[in-house]
């Protein structure tokens, strides 16, 4: 598919406004790192997609044989448009090809990979959570030293032990 100058224009704006309003919002003080790293993300994925879907493509074959033979070992390169004949003289579809250290990628469905990705290295940090939690026996242990689990514990005893939660209440009038 052809992109219209239109499209690519559109495309630029909206990366420039997404980069903006990033640069915008990381400017207040009280801004939340989880919007902000949200709004990072989002601008990042957006750049990539236009470069890779709409300005490489326009190219051609832009890393040749002898690009991929220049670079070092354990370089990678994934191509997005393998399945329209790629970026890489060298990618193939939904293969794996290594050359001279450098390992090429040619995935044709990335998006339908990612929840799995995502839900498995969730599935880790829960793991891994629970792993601080529960000692070998089996048995629940609260290491109150432990950073991790003294910052995710809300309450313990019937009071409010995490020091945020406690001073964003109070600041609310809710006790």
């Amino acid at each position: 598919m052809q992109w219209s100058s239109v499209f690519k224009a559109i495309g630029f704006v909206i990366l420039l406004a997404l980069g903006a309003i990033t640069y915008m919002y990381q400017k207040d003080t009280e801004s939340n790192p989880l919007i902000l790293f949200g709004l990072y993300g989002l601008t990042g994925l957006f750049a990539a997609f236009y470069f890779f879907k709409v300005i490489l493509p326009t190219l051609g074959d832009s890393i040749t044989t002898a690009m991929v033979e220049s670079m070092g070992a354990g370089s990678i390169i994934v191509d997005l448009a393998a399945e329209r004949g790629g970026n890489c003289e060298l990618s193939a579809p939904d293969e794996r090809v290594v050359e001279n250290g450098v390992v090429i990628l040619g995935p044709t469905n990335l998006p339908s990979m990612m929840s799995t990705h995502a839900s498995q290295m969730y599935g880790k940090n829960l793991v891994t959570f629970l792993g601080l939690l529960i000692d070998k026996e089996g048995q629940l242990q609260l290491d109150t030293d432990d950073e991790i689990i003294r910052d995710t514990m809300v309450t313990r005893g019937g009071a409010i032990v995490n020091e945020r939660i406690r001073s964003m209440l109070e600041g609310s009038g809710a006790s």
